[in-house]
């Protein structure tokens, strides 16, 4: 099959979404304003963060007629894509999708910016976002495990993609404006997994909103990029890693939803340490084990996790994120894993210093079958100074599609991240406003209430 006659499925789908041609089902729109309600939450919660004030600072005194979230100030579209993407994404709290990583995260603050500036209906907004999803999505599909292998950051990489087809979607373009969109998007496609556990990290998201949104402003104005991107020589993914999949970029298109599969997290950590962490706390409870009484803790798993929990000693709380014997530590000492968690006190503590040294990763043996990534699985065994033996697998974390979080553990998500921000009268009604996406004449009723007003 011809590499493009894959895409050109794919862009119509997205162009026609929630059209007669293409009905979006209820369950898509419904998993999209769920992701926003997520989004909203870590994007609020991440804005009472020095690196939120930073990222202020960065985007200066632009004037303009896009919101940043958690704070009564507005710019630029380009600039909000980006410091609203990169303050979502600033406590690794926001929602993940197997391959593509962080969707929502790069596509929501892109749509939003352009919607809040062009007036758009919040049914078309989601309609845009399921669209850019699902691009996203299937171009990640396409690509992995050999782009992630060769170190690319599929949240920023596949994601521009994303977030340059839901802008286009809004803006109107056809079919051949949008192939040219595809060619700018990947000459402004990045993003390394070399810097997970540094601040850059967290601008990948940002980076790849602020570059889709631009990608497709440029294409409505007359530029555009390579038709012919994703086939032959230099194609995207002979350049990045290999040549595409080309069947699952369609497979099942328009029966089988992206955003449907679309995973919530529940520990502020790099979702690969979450399956340790839940069997972490599962043998805690079960064993009432202490940390003084633990002699060792081994965590068996798959490759993508030695890869990107790599930080064994943590400096920092931007590292210790990315740190299995930190957030296995936190699990068995504190018996939870929350905001509060990553703190430079907990980082110091010499009770968390000292379990941290008994903690070992390995490649588990039984899960070589699994690939690459599996569910980034976990076995943890737990050896203690009297040689008593106690050990869990987990296949997945809860919050992953195939263990979801339920209705009542992602509500108190939202509060717990809003609190850092809003009143919790101004959370209650700002959740009431979320749920009501659908029924939004105007996005910037998200915006323009004064409920909104943070109290930093």
């Amino acid at each position: 099959m011809h590499s493009n006659s894959g895409i050109d499925g794919l862009i119509r789908f997205a162009l026609e979404a929630d059209s007669e041609a293409f009905p979006l089902p209820g369950e898509s729109v419904k998993a999209a304003v769920r992701c926003m309600v997520d989004y909203f939450a870590v994007t609020l919660a991440g804005s009472a963060e020095p690196a939120a004030k930073a990222l202020d600072d960065y985007a200066g005194a632009q004037q303009g007629t896009a919101s940043l979230i958690g704070r009564r100030v507005r710019t630029s579209l380009e600039m909000a894509a980006f410091v609203n993407g990169s303050t979502g994404h600033l406590l690794d709290f926001d929602d993940v999708k197997k391959n593509l990583g962080h969707g929502t995260v790069v596509i929501a603050p892109a749509i939003l910016a352009l919607g809040e500036s062009l007036g758009k209906s919040g049914r078309e907004t989601l309609a845009a976002f399921v669209a850019g999803f699902e691009v996203a999505a299937r171009l990640a599909n396409s690509v992995e495990p050999a782009h992630s292998q060769a170190g690319w950051h599929t949240t920023s990489s596949c994601g521009v993609f994303g977030a340059a087809t839901a802008c286009g979607k809004m803006l109107g373009l056809d079919q051949e404006s949008m192939m040219g969109v595809f060619g700018i998007a990947a000459s402004f496609s990045g993003g390394l997994r070399k810097n997970m556990g540094t601040p850059v990290k967290y601008l990948h998201a940002g980076h790849a909103a602020q570059n889709g949104l631009k990608a497709a402003i440029l294409g409505s104005h007359g530029f555009y990029g390579s038709r012919d991107m994703f086939s032959g020589k230099q194609s995207f993914g002979e350049v990045f890693s290999s040549p595409l999949d080309c069947e699952k970029l369609t497979e099942g298109l328009n029966e089988q939803f992206e955003v449907c599969a679309n995973g919530f997290k529940l520990y502020p950590c790099c979702a690969s340490a979450h399956s340790a962490i839940d069997a972490a706390l599962s043998l805690r409870a079960k064993w009432r084990v202490r940390p003084e009484d633990i002699e060792e803790i081994k965590v068996g798993t798959v490759p993508i996790v030695l890869d990107n929990l790599r930080y064994g000693e943590p400096a920092n709380t931007t590292e210790a994120r990315f740190s299995m014997p930190f957030c296995i530590s936190l699990a068995l000492t504190d018996g939870q894993v929350t905001l509060d968690s990553f703190s430079t006190n907990r980082l110091q503590s010499g009770q968390m210093k000292e379990l941290m040294k008994r903690v070992t990763l390995y490649l588990e043996p039984e899960m070589k079958s699994l690939g690459y990534r599996g569910t980034e699985n976990s076995r943890v065994t737990i050896i203690t100074r009297d040689r008593q033996v106690m050990t869990e697998r987990v296949d997945a974390a809860r919050g992953h599609p195939f263990n979801p979080a339920s209705e009542e553990e992602l509500r108190d998500k939202f509060f717990q991240c809003c609190k850092r921000a809003l009143e919790a009268e101004s959370a209650v009604k700002l959740l009431a406003v979320i749920e009501n996406f659908q029924g939004l004449s105007n996005v910037q009723q998200l915006f323009c209430s004064q409920d909104f007003a943070c109290q930093h």
